[in-house]
């Protein structure tokens, strides 16, 4: 019995066809979202204060993650050094490790909490804290990667 051309060249196509539909499933994508956090002032100095973070992470995505690094930024912020010249920030600068906390790993659909130091800093010369914490304020998370299990 002999098998006509015609449908050798069909069942080569959708063969052809099912390996491109197969192959084309998307990656599964981590994704990682700030669920909550709060702005504090410390004392650093008798007249030093810095403006520090606390909050937590969730994993959003489809798979762990591992190296999270969280950061925040103060955007009303200035940049002249002085006592009682408001919140100081220097965007420019490189930030230290507790200013980029990295969180090891996180699990999916889990939280993890993280500390952040020194967002900003105010001197004062009556050694009282600053009255108010800078309106534009930002938590955000800088880069994370997956991990293979």
């Amino acid at each position: 019995m002999r098998i006509p051309d015609r449908t050798i060249v069909i069942c080569c196509l959708l063969m052809v066809l099912s390996v491109c539909l197969f192959s084309c499933e998307k990656p599964k994508q981590g994704k990682v979202v700030v669920s909550e956090y709060d702005f504090y002032i410390e004392r650093v100095t008798k007249t030093g204060f810095e403006l520090c973070a606390k909050g937590k992470v969730k994993n959003v995505g489809e798979v762990n993650l591992k190296k999270i690094v969280v950061t925040a930024n103060c955007l009303s912020c200035t940049e002249l050094i002085g006592y009682d010249k408001g919140w100081i920030h220097s965007p420019g600068m490189e930030k230290t490790a507790e200013q980029q906390p990295i969180i090891n790993y996180i699990p999916i659909g889990e939280e993890r909490e993280f500390v952040i130091k020194t967002i900003a800093y105010a001197g004062t010369s009556s050694r009282q804290p600053p009255e108010n914490i800078p309106e534009q304020l930002e938590v955000i998370v800088v880069s994370f990667e997956t991990a293979s299990d």
